[in-house]
Parts: C-alpha cells; structure tokens; sequence
C-alpha cells in the first residue's frame, strides 16, 4: 500500500462506456500508484453493463456521476471538470484517462509529478521518442499517427506530439482559468475531438507550460473492443484541422 501525502489531492476523472469490464484494474492500478491523497470522479456516460453499481460496491473511494443517456466524450469530460472546480484548490491535480485500461500506469507518478514541479499540462506522449502503441491494429496506428501529425503540424504546440490522448494531467488551476475564458465553448466536441480540442485551447491560454512523459498505448490489456469509430473519429479531427478551434 502506497502512503498518501496530504499537501495535495489528485482529481481523477474517468469517463466510462460500458467499461465494466476493465474499470476495476483501472481503480486497483491508482491505488496502487499514487502517493497523494486522491478521488476517483468516474462519469458513467449511459452505461448499460451496471458499471455504476458494481463501482460503488466494489470501491469507496470511486464517486460516480451518471449520465443517463449516452452524452459523448467531450460532454463527459466537462462533468468531470465541473465537478471537479468545486472542490479543487490551487495545489490540486486533475489526471483525466481511459477506463479501458490502456493508460500506462507506469508513467503516471511522471505526468503528476511534473505538475507539481510548475507545468500546468502534461500530455502522455505515444508517438513522441519513447512512446509507442501496443496491442492495436496497424491501421488503427496509422490513422493515430496521421491525425496526430496533422494536428502537430498545423498547431505548433512546442514539444508536443500526441494531441489525441486523453491520458494528461493539469493544473486545477488551468481548468479554472480555462471555463472563465471559454465558458460554455470550452469543450464543444461531444465525440474524441473533443480530446485535441482542450489542449488546443489550453495552449492558447497566457503562460501555459506544456510537456509530455513518453509512455505506452496498451491495447493489449483492454478487455474488448475499443469505443472509438475509426470513420468518425477521421471527419471529427478533419473539420478540426480546417476550424483550427
């Protein structure tokens, strides 16, 4: 058992889609990482495998927030970070990632840490040096790569190479400072633009300090097929790219 620090709180927001298959490795795999004291925000976005249920049987210190229809990513996010502002301070963390358990745990102490050292963001990075994607599809590979080389190529966020990767931390703060410039254009993709969409809109913000910790896409600890609609996904981050947010 990890000992937990008290000068900070760790905010976790997961959003889940009928995860309930891989939820609890995820909640075992933060607890059995993280130093700080910690709250699991685990938005149900419709599930229809009684994950909420089975969460708070299983699990204590999980909140579940349902939704009861099936939102969309972005639209999940958003409850998290709501919720989250209400009781955050300006020492407090928000880690956001899969419930599918394809985030490295491995690098989670790296992208908390990091923020605590002064950045306000911290992208895990699957096709920076170091990064890579395991246990996916080679198309699927190709398509990621692609869309996140667009992204990095029309962006220009220094540093960064991974723009589609949910699994990042930030600064409570950041977030806070975020809704009070956008308001409710924050977050306006439901699906996974949603994702580059934030960081994008993050980086614009005056003064941010943006770095990503090289880690692995572990698709080959997923139990079931991945949410994503490959088809989707490509038209969502094409009007992305011509928007340029």
């Amino acid at each position: 058992m990890v000992e937990k620090q008290q000068e900070k709180r760790i905010f976790f927001i997961i959003p889940a889609f009928n995860e309930g298959k891989n939820i609890a490795k995820v909640i075992e795999n933060i607890g059995n990482t993280v130093s700080y004291r910690y709250k699991i925000i685990l938005i149900d976005d419709g599930s229809s495998d009684f994950l909420a249920s089975e969460v708070i049987k299983s699990f204590p210190n999980v909140l579940v927030i349902r939704h009861l229809t099936n939102k969309g990513l972005g639209e999940a996010i958003k409850t998290g970070f709501l919720y989250v502002l209400k009781e955050c301070n300006g020492k407090d963390i928000i880690v956001t990632q899969e419930a599918d358990n394809t985030s490295d745990a491995l690098i989670l102490d790296s992208i908390i840490e990091k923020i605590a050292a002064g950045y306000d963001i911290v992208v895990a990075g699957y096709h920076s040096g170091g990064g890579k994607i395991i246990g996916v599809a080679n198309m699927r590979k190709i398509l990621s790569y692609l869309a996140n080389r667009g992204l990095k190529n029309i962006c220009h966020i220094k540093g960064i190479s991974t723009y589609t990767s949910l699994y990042r931390s930030y600064s409570c703060a950041l977030i806070k400072k975020a809704f009070e410039v956008y308001g409710d254009h924050f977050i306006t993709y439901n699906r996974f633009a949603s994702v580059p969409e934030i960081l994008i809109k993050l980086s614009k913000l005056n003064g941010v300090k943006i770095t990503e910790v090289p880690g692995a896409l572990r698709g080959d600890k997923r139990l079931g097929k991945s949410k994503m609609k490959i088809i989707r996904n490509i038209v969502d981050y094409i009007w992305l790219l011509v928007k340029r947010i």
